[in-house]
């Protein structure tokens, strides 16, 4: 499980990276953000795609965010 974190983690970074190279004016923040939603709405399609009995909790994640960037 901790290598799944890991490749999660290092893809994010990697993202991240990529976006702010084709657009310097987005803060890491923004990019992230970005990510983090973009992956709830991936996980929310598959879900409702299949039928698995999921309770799926939106967690509030201000505050919790790696430090994957420096602004």
């Amino acid at each position: 499980m901790a290598l799944q974190r890991e490749a999660i983690a290092k893809g994010f970074k990697d993202s991240i990276g990529q976006i702010k190279e084709m657009d310097k004016d987005l803060s890491g923040k923004e990019i992230l953000d970005f990510l983090l939603n973009s992956s709830r709405i991936e996980t929310l399609e598959k879900v409702g795609q299949s039928n698995a009995k999921v309770i799926y909790i939106n967690e509030n994640l201000e505050g919790k965010r790696a430090s994957l960037i420096k602004d």
